[in-house]
């Protein structure tokens, strides 16, 4: 009977004692799951972003490729057409001018063909140095020429011609992607080279892309308004790789 009663009280303090000790140990397995996560949330979101960030560029190529290449053509600016027509003046001193017999004779033999003129022809690189951010080069070519001809034989005699050629550092400021279309904005800063049939000239130049627009995804066309050298209104195709 002793060891009876003995029994039945040993029984109800050791379920106690097991209770209290499976408290305490739920207690700090919460606390430490806690812990782990404050640690780990940030190292974590971070991770889910790039990710995301990964799994976007993938399918949008103006940020999956660094490079670009494109060539265009623009309308002529005011920049461009005084190159070729105003600016360039011969300070040869104006002493009066007496045509010879040979001169007025060689003008009854030849004529001046019609002009050809060619506004601006564009050349582009650029690589992506940051999501925002592309440098590179940018050409530029116009030029005006015409012949002068025999009246009877139709041989040519020489050309007259000017070519405005122009080289850029060039920086683009890319503020919208999308699968399908990016827009930008560009500034380029450098120099351009005048060559006259008999002379020439060198001066510094700028060109800028107020808005710009690419259609496409690795091959595309692209729309640009701008000032400078290449025009205001530029159109014309591009490859990424």
């Amino acid at each position: 009977m002793k060891r009876l009663l003995t029994f039945l009280l040993a029984v109800p303090m050791t379920f106690g004692t097991l209770s209290a000790q499976e408290v305490i140990t739920t207690d700090e397995l919460a606390q430490n799951v806690s812990t782990y996560t404050a640690d780990n949330y940030m190292s974590y979101v971070e991770n889910q972003r790039a990710i995301t960030e990964a799994k976007y560029e993938l399918n949008v190529p103006s940020l999956e490729c660094n490079n670009s290449l494109q060539v265009g053509g623009g309308l002529p600016g005011l920049w461009l057409m005084a190159m070729l027509d105003l600016i360039y003046v011969d300070f040869t001193p104006d002493y009066p001018q007496f045509e010879s017999i040979s001169d007025q004779l060689a003008g009854h033999r030849y004529y001046r063909t019609k002009e050809r003129l060619v506004t601006s022809l564009t050349f582009e690189y650029s690589y992506r140095v940051k999501k925002w951010l592309s440098l590179g080069a940018k050409g530029s070519v116009g030029f005006r020429t015409r012949g002068i001809r025999h009246k009877v034989t139709n041989d040519l005699l020489y050309r007259e011609s000017r070519v405005a050629a122009t080289l850029l550092f060039n920086m683009r400021f890319d503020w919208l992607h999308r699968r399908n279309v990016m827009m930008y904005s560009s500034l380029g800063v450098g120099v351009t080279s005048i060559f006259d049939y008999n002379d020439g000239m060198v001066f510094p130049m700028f060109d800028a892309t107020y808005v710009g627009l690419t259609a496409g995804r690795k091959f595309y066309y692209f729309l640009e308004l701008g000032a400078g050298v290449s025009g205001t209104f530029r159109t014309g195709v591009g490859c990424r790789f």
